[in-house]
């Protein structure tokens, strides 16, 4: 394998299509089959430039192992993308994994005949909801965990939705810190430390902070804003500091006329649609106090008539751009005002060149690098 992506001489890229065709068509073997011989591409050029590998083409396999009820070969293909993604592989992917692994778990559990949890009579059929034992006439709490059938003890059922809740909340934190390129093991290894999943993540937050500049501390942030709203605490603060990280990358007079997005609720919507810059730098704008999807998440955006092209355009032939967007992302290559479709492919323009050598493809179309595959990926 060369590490140029290649697979019967096309990009894996543009397999994408055949991909969706054979699954649209049913065949879904024959394109498992052409997902796992594109893999060794994807992961020999991730290898060479250094990226995580795009998630897609993992995730595609991931669904037609659920289709065909094998968990184990789910688990297996996740696995493997981890593996080859390691510290920055996707957070979506790490919790497919996480419920694909409960997949296995629990089917040793569904493999047990169904007894009564008082008496331990056998029962047959189960019960598909809750109802008094037959034998003994004790009620009988029925709850579906995971796909499985369980049945428990009024005390044991109160036990297992405090055990969901506090697991639930581990598990928002987890994927935060999965965000931040921290894996399973050395979070629960932070927990161990710390005694709280939540001091944990703080923890994680400002040392990344101490080590990131830009759109990346803005998502740090973020995340403590979403954090503070989960435990009940004022997010204002966190979500502040992230409006004044974005500020800081939009170079224009304080008289530019700069339009703001994203929450759709109520009282987001009534902020006029175009506001001064210097009103936002005032900090009585953004992020609004009584939003009502708390943390407002409300953004910056720079209309073309007033955009410094020299600091905000995103020019996709630009052959600085491998530079550019590791100075702006702090290593996480993603845009965050993307809105395309899951492979993001969108064709490139004819006639674009290609970042590496400089030369049009014959067809046309240029070879993407890996930075810009890895963008529109998502990874």
């Amino acid at each position: 394998m060369s590490g140029n992506g290649d697979y019967r001489g096309r990009h894996y890229t543009t397999w994408v299509d055949d991909v969706k065709a054979l699954r649209r068509a049913g065949d879904e073997d024959e394109a498992e089959q052409l997902l796992l011989s594109l893999l060794d591409a994807v992961e020999a050029e991730s290898k060479k430039e250094r990226l995580p590998p795009p998630g897609w083409y993992y995730q595609q396999l991931a669904i037609i192992a659920a289709k065909q009820k094998d968990p184990d070969r789910e688990v297996g293909v996740l696995e493997r993308y981890v593996a080859a993604a390691k510290k920055r592989a996707d957070p979506d992917l790490l919790e497919r994994l996480r419920k694909a692994r409960a997949k296995v778990d629990s089917a040793s559990v569904a493999a047990e005949p169904a007894v009564c949890p008082y008496c331990e009579e056998p029962l047959s059929p189960p019960p598909t909801r809750s109802r008094k034992c037959p034998a003994c006439r004790v009620p009988i709490v029925v709850r579906k965990r995971a796909g499985v059938t369980q049945l428990l003890t009024t005390s044991e059922a109160e036990d297992l939705e405090q055990s969901e809740q506090q697991q639930k909340a581990y598990n928002a934190s987890l994927r935060r810190a999965n965000e931040l390129g921290a894996s399973d093991d050395e979070f629960a290894r932070m927990v161990a430390t710390h005694g709280r999943h939540g001091d944990a993540l703080w923890e994680l937050c400002n040392r990344e902070l101490l080590n990131s500049d830009g759109y990346r501390r803005k998502m740090i942030y973020r995340i403590q804003s979403d954090h503070m709203v989960d435990e009940g605490r004022d997010w204002m603060t966190s979500a502040q500091l992230g409006v004044q990280e974005e500020l800081g990358f939009i170079d224009l007079p304080g008289d530019s006329l700069v339009a703001i997005g994203g929450c759709r609720c109520e009282v987001c919507s009534a902020t006029p649609e175009r506001v001064q810059l210097q009103e936002i730098r005032s900090g009585n704008v953004i992020p609004h106090p009584d939003c009502q999807n708390p943390p407002c998440k409300c953004w910056i955006h720079v209309p073309p008539e007033t955009r410094d092209v020299a600091n905000l355009a995103f020019d996709a032939g630009a052959p600085k751009r491998k530079g550019l967007l590791r100075r702006i992302f702090g290593g996480q290559l993603k845009r965050p005002w993307s809105t395309s479709r899951p492979t993001g492919l969108e064709r490139p323009l004819a006639g674009q060149r290609d970042v590496h050598d400089g030369a049009p493809r014959p067809n046309g179309n240029a070879r993407r690098s890996g930075v810009q595959r890895s963008l529109m990926l998502g990874t």
